[in-house]
Formats: structure tokens, sequence, C-alpha cells
């Protein structure tokens, strides 16, 4: 009797140490209303960061990602979204999957609510689906704090790599907009990253088969290119059709309006006319606003297409009933065959946001 009592003893001990051994450790907080137990490492401060905040930790910190400024001394932020996005996977393997949520099938949908549930236990689904928004929100902050952390490591594995620095608009690198907008919302950085590669790949395929050699710079191939990226940020991303155009447009027109050349002054352009020895600046200035006009008006044409052919529907949330991809691809390619050729900037005017334009 003695032994059998022992032996029950030292059994509780063992389940009570399996138990702590598996406890729930992580802070919890509260915010926007929500009972959160935040993802590990992540302090509850961190989700009233601002994006200077933020940035600040990345300027202070010897982050290989981060440079001096060719013409001044101030930081910057060197990444493209391929880096981001490849630095930010091992993160979000612990978070919900957005896009699965939405668009995925009913098991794929269920394990993005298993982790919800996990993260705020005094939720019950149909809570889930009325606070999706904030909780969307507390998620974005979190993990914009974690990758921040992440870049900000001095031993990152990060592969230096030879940038070209004058001009985020001419090399692969994100604009301080584009990654500002990241950290906003770091939930769909890798639907973003998905739809530039393809798109890329597409219209690289495009260059070659319609005899432009893989040349994708301000022609026709560029132009496809830029409207397929944009359609295609819409489609690789999740919420509604207003939400996804929404961010389609915001993150796309961002690496225009994102540059410093985007903003050159008419003064500017003038005083580089009227100066001889300036005649290489007029060019420049010249064509990277051409480039940027029209790209921003190729954007507008995907954004119009995906517009027109997408209609919502409603099971748990929404679902977006969109072309697919390869139809969206033929509809562009035909357009980009009938691209229109332009000389100045007041000519894209003349043609409509179904209506691709290049001027190379």
């Amino acid at each position: 009797m003695k032994k059998l009592i022992l032996f029950i003893f030292i059994t509780l001990i063992l389940l009570s140490s399996c138990d702590m051994t598996f406890r729930d450790n992580r802070e919890s907080t509260n915010y926007q209303g929500l009972y959160v137990k935040l993802k590990e490492g992540v302090p509850s401060e961190a989700l009233y960061y601002e994006q200077t905040d933020l940035e600040n930790i990345l300027f202070k910190s010897n982050s290989p990602f981060i440079s001096k400024g060719v013409n001044t001394s101030e930081p910057k932020i060197e990444i493209s979204i391929s880096e981001l996005n490849n630095e930010s996977e091992d993160i979000f393997k612990n978070y919900p999957n957005f896009n699965l949520l939405f668009n995925g099938n009913n098991e794929e949908k269920e394990q993005q609510f298993q982790i919800i549930r996990f993260d705020f236990p005094n939720l019950t689904d149909l809570d889930i689906e009325e606070n999706i928004d904030e909780i969307e929100e507390i998620y974005n902050r979190q993990s914009a704090f974690q990758i921040v952390s992440k870049l900000s490591l001095e031993n990152n594995n990060y592969i230096s790599k030879e940038i070209s620095q004058k001009d985020d608009y001419l090399g692969t690198d994100l604009t301080k907009l584009e990654f500002r907008l990241c950290l906003c919302y770091p939930l769909r950085i890798s639907g973003t990253y998905k739809a530039k590669e393809k798109a890329t790949e597409v219209a690289n395929t495009w260059s070659y088969e319609n005899g432009f050699n893989g040349f994708t710079t301000d022609n026709k191939a560029d132009a496809l290119r830029h409207s397929l990226g944009t359609l295609l940020s819409a489609q690789y991303t999740y919420g509604n059709k207003e939400k996804r155009l929404w961010w389609a447009k915001l993150i796309t027109d961002a690496h225009e309006i994102g540059c410093e050349s985007y903003y050159f002054s008419e003064e500017e352009l003038i005083d580089a006319v009227n100066n001889e020895a300036d005649s290489e600046k007029k060019s420049e200035i010249v064509y990277l606003q051409k480039a940027h006009e029209m790209d921003l008006h190729n954007n507008s044409v995907g954004l119009d297409l995906y517009s027109k052919n997408t209609r919502m529907g409603w099971l748990l949330f929404f679902v977006v009933h969109s072309l697919s991809d390869e139809e969206y691809i033929n509809l562009l390619e035909e357009k980009a065959i009938n691209s229109n050729k332009f000389s100045e900037i007041k000519d894209i005017a003349n043609y409509s946001n179904t209506q691709l334009v290049h001027f190379l």
C-alpha cells in the first residue's frame, strides 16, 4: 500500500513538472479593448510604437541594411522587397496567414482560427470575426517590432550586395515610403513580394518573345510589368475588394512618389534648361519624370482591370471572386502589344486607364 501511495505521489510530481514545462509564459496585455497573449519576445509597449520609434531602432543599430546616403550623413535603409520577405518568413510562421484566413479552404481557415484563438483566448469565433480589423492591427504591430529587431542584428545572415545608390527608383531597393508601408502592414509583405516576382517573370518572358531581348525599362514590356504587378498585388493580398485595391494602389504608387526624383521642382528644371553645364541633369530630370508618370498610369490600368473583373461574396468573412492569373496575364499581354508610345508627359492624358503607355 505504501508503495502504491509513493508511486501515485511521484506520478503527480512528474505531471506537475510537465505542466510547468508547457505553461504559456508569454506577456499578455489589453489593446483596443482586446485581451491578447503577445508573441514570444514582444513587449507590450511595442503595440504603441510609432514609425519613428521603429526606424530609430534600426538607425541606432549596426544593421547590414543601414548605410550612409550618398549626399547626406543621414542613415539610409537599403533593402529590397525580396530581402524583406526573406527576413520575415520565419517570423510569420508563428502568425495566422491572413491570405488563407480570407481566401483558403475551410481546413486552411480553421488552422488560422486556431492560432488566433490561442493568442486571443477570451474571444469566441464570432468575436474574432467582429474584431478582425483590430486583431490584424495587433498582429501587424507585433510583427513590425520583430522584423525591425531582426534587421537590427549585427550578425544578421544577410549577404552583402552591391547596390547602385543613385536612385531607389532605378535600383531594386524599396523607397523609404514603401518600407514604411511594409512596416505598417507587414502581413501584406508576402503577397506584394509574390506579385512583383510573378510580374517580373512574365514581363521578361514576354520581352524575349516579342523582340525586346529581355529589356523591360520604359517600353511595352515595362508597361506590362507595372500593370500586372499592381493587379497581382490586389490579387495576392487579402480583405474585401476595396481593401485589395487600396493596398495595391498604395504600395505600387509608393515606388514612384516615394522617390526624390518624383519631386524635382519646376525651378530645378528651368535652371537645368538655362544652364548648359546642367544639360545632363536636365536629361535625367525629364527622363525620370516621364518614367514616373508612365508607371503611375500603367499601375492604374492594372487596378481598373482587376476592379472590373472582381465581385464579392460572403462565406466566413467574405470571398472575392476574380479571374485567374493566366486570364489576367492574357488580357494585359494583349494590351501591351497595343501599348501607346508617347513623347511628352502631357500626352499621357490622351489615354484612358484601359490603355497602356510607354516612351521607349
